[in-house]
């Protein structure tokens, strides 16, 4: 008997080990990669979804896919991240929803030396052999926003700009871009209002019937995030902002490219996620090679409007939307 309890507490000891260590045991020559985005049912993760699985299927992995129901449920998240983590996994591709409370999280799948890439939101860790960043270029979609602006107005006017929401630092590094490149470029547009947004449309709504309001003589409207470009553009639609006020926005969705068919939104600089989950399955794909190394690259935005909408290429970046028109 005494025999018998050796052996069956040995594999006991095993199993504990594979799961509190980086022994190999989380990644057996594993072909699964679990890609945790920021929710679930939007394009600008539906089209990163596609675009992950058709880039998987050139060598041969396989995409599982799970995330919080809300793109502010930062807990979920991290759950989900740690129940990953004790699968048999070639890597993880995480697109973190506050990178903050991430942070353990993957500095725990480094440690396990599972390969991590980090999309769209950059976190403040330095890229090693097993941790990839491929985030969006938020000055250069600071600077598409503001020359489309400047185009538009003749250089000259006052926007207001709408969607910033705290504690999220691509939205900041995107604000800070425009800021900087109105100030150094285009003096003769001011910025007379910048204004919190809430992800709720209703309430973004109200917010944008209080700036209207507020600034009457407003000549154009930047919308950082989806949800504020819709609000404003259904205040629009019922007379509470005039028609003259141009809107730019970074939507990606059926609302932001209808509303651009029809002329009532100007334009919208959007992430190329589709891009950033390609780029992140190759680097999984080729981690374990002795040239493999960490990796921080700025994925170009694209900029879509009336006249280009249906140009090929840019029904190529909208042909893994769901929700494409």
């Amino acid at each position: 008997m005494q025999l018998s309890k050796g052996l069956i507490s040995r594999p006991l000891v095993f199993l504990g080990l594979c799961l509190l260590t980086s022994s190999g045991c989380h990644r057996p020559n594993s072909n699964m990669i679990a890609f945790i985005p920021q929710t679930t049912g939007i394009d600008i993760w539906e089209s990163a979804h596609e675009a992950a699985k058709s880039e998987g299927d050139k060598y041969g992995l396989t995409i599982y896919w799970n995330a919080p129901a809300r793109d502010d449920d930062a807990q979920q998240q991290v759950m989900l991240v740690r129940a990953v983590l004790q699968r048999p996994l070639k890597g993880l591709i995480l697109a973190p929803d506050h990178y903050l409370a991430l942070l353990s999280v993957l500095r725990s799948a480094t440690e396990m030396h599972v390969p991590v890439a980090v999309i769209n939101t950059q976190v403040p860790l330095e890229p090693t052999p097993d941790l990839a960043l491929f985030v969006n270029d938020e000055q250069e979609m600071g600077q598409e926003l503001v020359e489309r602006l400047s185009l538009a107005l003749g250089d000259h006017g006052e926007v207001a700009i709408i969607g910033m929401a705290p504690n999220t630092d691509h939205l900041y590094r995107r604000l800070k871009a425009i800021q900087e490149i109105l100030s150094t470029r285009h003096s003769s547009i001011h910025v007379v209002a910048i204004k919190n947004g809430t992800a709720n449309i209703s309430e973004d709504q109200q917010i944008v019937y209080a700036l209207a309001h507020d600034h009457p003589h407003i000549d154009a409207l930047i919308a950082l995030d989806g949800s504020s470009l819709r609000a404003a553009w259904s205040e629009r639609r019922i007379g509470n902002l005039p028609n003259r006020v141009l809107l730019i926005g970074c939507d990606r969705q059926r609302d932001a490219m209808r509303g651009i068919r029809l002329g009532e939104i100007d334009s919208t600089v959007v992430e190329d996620t589709g891009e950033m989950a390609r780029e992140a399955v190759r680097f999984i794909a080729q981690s374990g090679k002795d040239n493999h190394q960490g990796i921080l690259r700025e994925i170009k935005p694209i900029l879509i409007t009336r006249t280009n909408i249906d140009s090929p290429s840019i029904q190529a970046f909208l042909s893994m939307d769901r929700t494409n028109p």
